[in-house]
């Protein structure tokens, strides 16, 4: 008889991981079919979206729209747009 003392845990669980490549899709799905309103460079060190807020202008969105779809979405807790943010910097702070 051999044994050895050396136990394997289980697999973890899945951990949620979103893929820009995903997250742009289903935002020109949703917003966009012709894909323009978005500006991503696939970088690796500077993985941000730029969206174009008057393409999503003429389109019939805002960025809004944007924030809320992304709220819905299970792996995003919240969105803010920038004027939201703007806002929130503008206000005194809570005593």
């Amino acid at each position: 008889m051999i044994s050895a003392d050396h136990g394997t845990p289980g697999e973890p669980p899945a951990g949620g991981r979103v893929y820009l490549e995903d997250l742009v899709s289903q935002l020109n799905k949703r917003f966009d079919a012709g894909a323009a309103f978005i500006n991503y460079y696939n970088d690796a060190a500077n993985n941000q979206l730029h969206l174009d807020p008057a393409r999503l202008q003429t389109l019939g969105f805002s960025l809004r729209d944007v924030a809320a779809f992304l709220e819905g979405l299970e792996v995003f807790e919240a969105a803010f747009t920038e004027d939201e943010v703007r806002a929130a910097q503008a206000r005194p702070p809570r005593q």
